[in-house]
């Protein structure tokens, strides 16, 4: 589906807000949820890998600049921030590590919210074969994985920052 669920969103807000943040990439920007989320005081750039979605959601409004594309195969550009909403369940884990590992030498800072134990498989939205999950998370799994400054979970997702 091209937008999340509420979970961690205030949470989120309140963190990017805390740290100097001016740039932000956002992968897979769906409805663009995450600029109306954090509001116009930041350059945006979106990476989107189903190029319907950016006239279907006024993404260029929303956006500096959108980048369409598979953000396993495309250059990460560096920013401030990079945020993985809702995206690294679409792909299998290797290839997920490995574009999580390159977000974090383009971007100073990182953040992931993914869902939880949930397997969506096969769920395909306007048309949009990428919607389709591919893997399936545990909370303790991607906490492990580095040291996080922010690492909830709350109810069926978890938000991660660092």
């Amino acid at each position: 589906m091209p937008s999340s669920k509420r979970h961690g969103k205030a949470k989120i807000k309140e963190w990017v807000q805390a740290h100097d943040i001016h740039s932000i990439v956002d992968v897979g920007p769906g409805k663009g949820g995450y600029a109306q989320l954090l509001g116009d005081k930041y350059k945006y750039t979106g990476i989107e890998i189903w190029e319907p979605y950016v006239e279907m959601w006024g993404l260029k409004n929303l956006y500096n600049k959108i980048i369409i594309g598979d953000i396993a195969k495309i250059k990460i550009p560096e920013s401030d921030l990079i945020i993985f909403g809702d995206v690294l369940e679409h792909m299998e884990k290797k290839t997920a590590y490995g574009v999580l590992w390159r977000g974090m030498v383009a971007c100073k800072h990182v953040i992931v919210s993914i869902p939880i134990g949930k397997n969506l498989y096969g769920q395909v939205h306007y048309g949009n074969k990428y919607e389709n999950h591919l893997s399936e998370w545990s909370f303790n799994e991607i906490k492990e994985k580095l040291r996080w400054d922010m690492a909830i979970e709350e109810k069926d997702f978890g938000i991660f920052a660092l």
